[in-house]
């Protein structure tokens, strides 16, 4: 794995002088950016799961009708991720035919929280340093 530092400079003129920026900076390596990639992916698993679980809470507060395909669809694909958490806690009736639906708002929480934990510790064990970045500022008065 080859690091790539690259060096430029900034140069602003001012009618009261000269101002030089200097920047260095390391390009991360590939398995920096591999780990990168993979936690963005088990962040985007998370967000998935999140929105499916999302949109069934919210389906089943307002007493959306199960029979309606769109309703059908997101009560089966989201009924395994809710099931190891089924019966924990009873439903909560709002008023007739709108449900609070526990089980679902705490996997929602369970699975946000093991998605962030999980993505930790990818970044924790797999990555190496971050890129690194040096800011070198020369300022150059001219004299009348």
């Amino acid at each position: 794995m080859t690091t790539i530092y690259e060096e430029h400079q900034e140069i602003r003129h001012h009618p009261m002088g000269e101002r030089r920026t200097v920047v260095q900076e390391a390009a991360p390596s590939t398995r920096t950016v591999i780990v990168s990639r993979v936690v963005q992916l088990v962040w985007f698993v998370t967000a998935v799961i999140g929105l499916l679980l999302g949109t069934r809470l919210v389906l089943r507060m307002i007493g959306a009708n199960a029979g309606a395909d769109f309703a059908e669809l997101i009560y089966r694909l989201s009924q395994p991720l809710v099931a190891p958490f089924l019966g924990m806690v009873a439903d909560t009736e709002l008023s007739p035919g709108y449900f609070l639906e526990w089980s679902t708002l705490i996997g929602l929480i369970i699975y946000v929280i093991v998605g962030a934990l999980l993505a930790w510790l990818i970044r924790v064990l797999f990555a190496g340093p971050r890129a690194q970045r040096t800011i070198r500022t020369v300022k150059r008065d001219i004299q009348a």
